[in-house]
Protein backbone atom coordinates (compact mmCIF):
# COMPACT_ATOMS: atom_id res chain seq x y z
CA UNK A 1 0.00 0.00 0.00
CA UNK A 2 1.29 3.71 -0.86
CA UNK A 3 0.21 6.48 0.05
CA UNK A 4 1.45 10.09 -1.14
CA UNK A 5 3.10 12.31 1.62
CA UNK A 6 6.76 13.99 1.55
CA UNK A 7 9.51 11.81 -0.53
CA UNK A 8 10.75 8.81 1.49
CA UNK A 9 7.22 8.16 3.22
CA UNK A 10 5.85 4.55 1.53
CA UNK A 11 3.80 1.99 3.21
CA UNK A 12 4.90 -1.47 2.19
CA UNK A 13 2.90 -4.47 4.51
CA UNK A 14 4.84 -7.24 5.34
CA UNK A 15 1.41 -8.79 5.88
CA UNK A 16 0.72 -12.23 4.00
CA UNK A 17 -2.55 -10.90 4.12
CA UNK A 18 -3.51 -7.72 2.17
CA UNK A 19 -5.11 -4.88 3.49
CA UNK A 20 -8.11 -4.18 2.06
CA UNK A 21 -11.37 -1.33 1.76
CA UNK A 22 -14.55 -3.36 1.22
CA UNK A 23 -17.38 -1.05 -0.31
CA UNK A 24 -20.90 -2.23 0.19
CA UNK A 25 -22.89 -3.70 -2.78
CA UNK A 26 -25.66 -1.28 -1.79
CA UNK A 27 -23.46 1.88 -3.44
CA UNK A 28 -23.39 0.37 -6.72
CA UNK A 29 -26.22 2.23 -8.00
CA UNK A 30 -24.48 5.36 -6.64
CA UNK A 31 -22.09 6.06 -9.17
CA UNK A 32 -23.63 7.70 -12.11
CA UNK A 33 -22.23 6.97 -15.66
CA UNK A 34 -21.08 10.04 -16.50
CA UNK A 35 -18.50 10.36 -13.66
CA UNK A 36 -17.70 10.14 -9.59
CA UNK A 37 -19.52 10.28 -6.58
CA UNK A 38 -18.93 12.10 -3.34
CA UNK A 39 -19.46 9.99 -0.19
CA UNK A 40 -19.71 12.31 3.09
CA UNK A 41 -18.38 11.31 5.99
CA UNK A 42 -20.68 11.01 9.10
CA UNK A 43 -18.66 8.66 11.88
CA UNK A 44 -15.54 6.15 11.84
CA UNK A 45 -15.77 3.00 14.39
CA UNK A 46 -12.53 0.62 14.89
CA UNK A 47 -11.85 -3.25 16.14
CA UNK A 48 -8.67 -4.84 16.51
CA UNK A 49 -8.01 -8.78 16.09
CA UNK A 50 -5.31 -11.18 15.96
CA UNK A 51 -6.15 -11.79 12.25
CA UNK A 52 -9.33 -13.66 11.25
CA UNK A 53 -7.74 -15.35 8.46
CA UNK A 54 -5.79 -18.68 9.28
CA UNK A 55 -3.22 -18.32 7.15
CA UNK A 56 -2.50 -15.12 7.96
CA UNK A 57 -1.52 -14.97 12.05
CA UNK A 58 -0.78 -10.87 12.45
CA UNK A 59 -2.70 -8.35 14.71
CA UNK A 60 -5.07 -6.58 12.29
CA UNK A 61 -7.08 -3.19 13.03
CA UNK A 62 -10.80 -3.20 11.34
CA UNK A 63 -12.47 0.01 11.14
CA UNK A 64 -15.75 0.98 10.01
CA UNK A 65 -16.57 4.57 8.15
CA UNK A 66 -20.33 5.38 8.03
CA UNK A 67 -20.92 7.47 5.00
CA UNK A 68 -24.12 8.57 3.63
CA UNK A 69 -24.69 9.36 -0.49
CA UNK A 70 -25.28 12.37 -1.99
CA UNK A 71 -27.33 11.38 -4.69
CA UNK A 72 -30.50 9.33 -5.17
CA UNK A 73 -29.96 6.53 -2.39
CA UNK A 74 -31.06 7.24 0.94
CA UNK A 75 -29.41 6.08 3.96
CA UNK A 76 -25.83 5.26 5.84
CA UNK A 77 -23.28 2.87 4.34
CA UNK A 78 -20.72 1.59 6.15
CA UNK A 79 -17.00 0.91 4.65
CA UNK A 80 -14.87 -1.81 5.92
CA UNK A 81 -10.89 -0.93 6.47
CA UNK A 82 -9.02 -4.23 7.34
CA UNK A 83 -5.63 -3.43 7.95
CA UNK A 84 -2.25 -5.22 9.64
CA UNK A 85 -0.67 -3.52 12.35
CA UNK A 86 2.09 -1.56 10.65
CA UNK A 87 0.01 -0.48 8.22
CA UNK A 88 -2.03 1.27 10.48
CA UNK A 89 0.47 3.00 12.12
CA UNK A 90 2.11 4.05 9.44
CA UNK A 91 -1.54 5.60 8.20
CA UNK A 92 -2.15 7.26 11.68
CA UNK A 93 1.38 8.68 11.36
CA UNK A 94 0.57 10.02 7.61
CA UNK A 95 -2.66 11.57 9.05
CA UNK A 96 -1.11 13.58 11.63
CA UNK A 97 1.48 14.70 9.39
CA UNK A 98 -0.92 16.18 6.68
CA UNK A 99 -3.19 17.72 9.39
CA UNK A 100 -0.02 19.39 10.50
CA UNK A 101 0.82 20.80 6.93
CA UNK A 102 -2.95 21.99 6.36
CA UNK A 103 -2.67 24.03 9.51
CA UNK A 104 0.59 25.41 8.62
CA UNK A 105 -0.99 26.74 5.33
CA UNK A 106 -3.77 28.16 6.51
CA UNK A 107 -4.77 31.38 5.88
Amino acid sequence: MELTAPPGFTIRSKSRWPNTIVFPKELRDAIPDYGSRALVFDSVSGSHSRSWVPTADAARAQFGFLVHETGKLNGQFTLLVDLDSETTRALGKFLVELADRAEANKS
